[in-house]
């Protein structure tokens, strides 16, 4: 009897320790609300078809490239919401026929870029020649510095900012693509826009909202 209780003592100890050591590699119930609530405005198909238009309206866009279009998705890899997101966007552009990835017979990379490296960041963007940058979901604890920061480095480095979060307009990001509604919106942050080095016809600005500093 003694001999049974002490192996069913040594097992949930050992549950105990198994549980303590793996669960924080999995995504919490709260990381999947907010992927579940996410989803409702996160959709990379819609978002790179309105990426593309967009520049249709951007006057400098050409001259930002040389022989290939970059956008560079920025993830933190420690948090899922944002991997997810950032898997989508690979998987959307792995399956996307060749006469989609280009704009004007420019071919357009998509590149996964981890924000959790900041201190590579301004090195990796430059290796890659990344003329625009895409914000997936980041951590909601850190996040503000993060955006400041690396909002910071794409205004020095005129790299012109994208995401589909309305609310990362007001730290300094130039482009949203608001999809929570059933219609779709442009978002810009015309403060953002001019210091990344983005110009829009005037026929695109009054199509588009303003938020931000100057919205």
């Amino acid at each position: 009897m003694k001999c049974i209780r002490w192996c069913q003592t040594f097992r949930f100890f050992f549950l105990l320790v198994f549980l303590t050591i793996l669960l924080p590699l999995y995504p919490s119930a709260a990381d999947y609300a907010d992927f579940t609530d996410m989803q409702h405005y996160l959709n990379p198909a819609r978002e790179f078809d309105l990426f593309k238009k967009v520049l249709t309206f951007e006057r400098t866009w050409k001259s930002r490239t040389s022989d290939r279009l970059v956008i560079g998705i920025i993830y933190e890899s420690s948090y899922p919401l944002s991997v997810w997101a950032m898997e989508d966007w690979q998987k959307l552009y792995e399956n996307l026929p060749e006469a989609d990835r280009q704009l004007d017979e420019t071919p357009i990379i998509i590149t996964a870029v981890d924000l959790d490296s900041v201190t590579l960041l301004e090195n990796e963007l430059k290796e890659n020649k990344v003329n625009f940058v895409y914000f997936t979901p980041l951590e909601t604890g850190k996040s503000q510095k993060l955006l400041k920061s690396v909002k910071e480095l794409c205004t020095r480095l005129k790299i012109a900012t994208f995401t589909a979060i309305p609310e990362y307009l007001d730290f300094g990001l130039a482009v949203c693509f608001n999809l929570k509604d059933s219609k779709a919106q442009i978002l810009l942050n015309l403060e953002a826009c001019k210091a990344q080095g983005l110009s829009f016809s005037s026929h695109f600005l009054r199509l588009a909202k303003l938020r931000g500093k100057n919205g």
